[in-house]
């Protein structure tokens, strides 16, 4: 008789029922979720897993169909632990308006499990930039922009108005945009207001949404902005030169002038006819002007919007120089440094210094500025010139000389004092310990007395590195001018000294030449 096993129902369920929980706790778990950051550079894929305790690889498989042909590891790949996490890898390398597909594996030692599929079609929001304003007329302008449709069909439109707020919306002539490359877009816009400020922006959609150029302004037959100056004046003509900014509209331009701000006179300036929105040179030339006459100058441009005056600019007409004399410097017994201030009148002006013991000066040196030129009205130039072969202790008259085409002009007298001639005397009767030297002034003149004079001496050192620190000592030798002696004592033998003499009055001290001797050793 055949033996029949029996099992339990009840046991044989509960041991089903626990292979099943136990092989669904091992198996991962994975969900596919949309792509996102699609751009130039590709497209970045996203999933969620939960490895359900095992270490579970990700990756992600994609391609143009659902046989995928391609695989990415997902950067968050092995994931551990039994909970829920977000996973994702970026692609590249995509084609423009291609659909693809894609879906996330997990694999762990015990399954491997696929999430669904799901599909996008590359490409990227579009990229826009507004450009200026071209074709500028009395019936409209044309607005222009950049677009890259980003791969997909791109609708493109301006907005404008005059305020940020625009308004009005116009299609671009190149509507739709299609494809990865730049297109000029552009649009006429007829019926605007003249003399009026706009505003304008490109504005590209596709099904990633609307994206917006900059704002850019522009004047719609606004007035020109003028301005103007005079340079190189001479005995008999002026020239004017102005610059005009004619703000995209045909402008007329001349130069009015006379001799009051009611002006009555007009020149016509080279180009007188100007257009564009850049600053335009524009010059002419006054000629048989009258010599120390006030002239008035203004630059007019006019246009559709009205006509536009520039600031008047007063001129004296070739005016003699205008000249002071300031301080004289540097003077020693025999030389001094001459100052004084030039104003040229915006002429050629040729300068020079008189000077002498008296106010006939009786001699002339030519400034080292000479000639002073200058195109503003508000230079000043500061000449100088060195003199020499002045006499010690003397008082010497100086004034500035400036003339032009139209007259020389004299600056008030100045005066200045040369100091006294101070000669060292020669080193004599050297020994190890002692010296003589001295000094020789030239009379006092017209210096003020001297009240001290000497010799200073100090120690020197040929052949020790500097610095070297030495005490100077002096001699005082009397009063006055003329020659004296002085005795150098406490020297040290087979030493370095120099000497020079000094004198000293109430302007201060003055110093002969210096003089270099050496002891000679003990017992010399």
């Amino acid at each position: 008789m055949q033996k029949i096993l029996w099992i339990n129902p009840l046991v044989f369920a509960t041991v089903i029922l626990f292979l099943a929980t136990d092989c669904k706790k091992e198996d991962p778990e994975s969900q596919t979720r949309p792509a996102t950051n699609l751009s130039k550079t590709g497209a970045t894929l996203n999933g969620t897993v939960d490895p359900n305790g095992l270490s579970t690889t990700v990756t992600f498989e994609y391609g143009a169909t659902t046989s995928y042909d391609s695989s990415v590891t997902a950067r968050q790949s092995p994931i551990p632990g039994n909970s829920i996490t977000n996973v994702s890898a970026d692609i590249s390398g995509l084609t423009i308006g291609t659909t693809y597909h894609f879906r996330v594996k997990a694999e762990n030692s015990h399954w491997t499990v696929y999430g669904s599929d799901m599909e996008f079609e590359y490409g990227y929001p579009p990229t826009v930039t507004t450009l200026a304003i071209t074709n500028s007329e009395s019936e409209g302008v044309t607005l222009n922009g950049n677009v890259s449709a980003g791969g997909f069909a791109t609708i493109v439109t301006f907005e404008y108005g005059t305020t940020t707020g625009y308004g009005n919306e116009l299609t671009a002539e190149q509507n739709p945009v299609t494809g990865n490359d730049i297109t000029c877009v552009s649009a006429d816009i007829p019926g605007l207001t003249q003399c009026t400020t706009y505003h304008f922006r490109v504005k590209a959609e596709n099904s990633f949404g609307p994206v917006y150029g900059s704002d850019i302004e522009f004047d719609f037959m606004s007035p020109p902005v003028v301005a103007l100056e005079v340079t190189n004046v001479t005995s008999n003509t002026i020239i004017l030169n102005g610059t005009v900014n004619a703000r995209g509209f045909p402008t007329v331009v001349t130069f009015e002038y006379g001799t009051t701000a009611s002006y009555g006179q007009v020149i016509t300036p080279e180009p007188n006819h100007v257009t564009g929105y850049i600053n335009t040179n524009v010059s002419g030339t006054l000629t048989g002007i009258t010599c120390g006459t006030v002239y008035h100058f203004r630059v007019k441009a006019e246009n559709s919007c009205g006509t536009i005056y520039g600031s008047d600019i007063e001129l004296f007409a070739c005016t003699p120089p205008i000249v002071e004399t300031l301080t004289a410097t540097n003077f020693t017994s025999t030389t001094a440094k001459l100052y004084g201030a030039v104003y040229n009148n915006l002429s050629t002006a040729n300068v020079t210094f008189e000077y002498g013991t008296t106010k006939g000066y009786g001699n002339e040196v030519t400034a080292e500025q000479n000639p002073v030129t200058g195109n503003d009205i508000n230079d000043i130039t500061v000449v100088s010139a060195i003199i020499s072969g002045l006499r010690p202790c003397t008082i010497y008259h100086f004034r500035v000389k400036a003339e032009n085409s139209c007259g020389t002009t004299y600056s008030s007298d100045a005066t200045f004092h040369t100091i006294p001639n101070l000669t060292t005397t020669s080193i004599s009767g050297i020994t190890a310990t002692t010296a003589f030297s001295g000094g020789y002034i030239t009379g006092e003149g017209d210096c003020s007395p001297i009240t001290d004079r000497g010799v200073e001496w100090w120690r020197t050192c040929r052949f020790c590195p500097p610095p070297l620190t030495t005490t100077h000592h002096y001699t005082h030798n009397g009063t006055g001018a003329g020659s004296y002696t002085s005795t150098l004592t406490g020297l040290q033998p087979s030493t370095n000294y120099a000497v020079r003499s000094y004198a000293r009055n109430s302007t201060g001290i003055i110093y002969g030449n210096t003089i270099s001797f050496t002891t000679p050793s003990s017992g010399k």
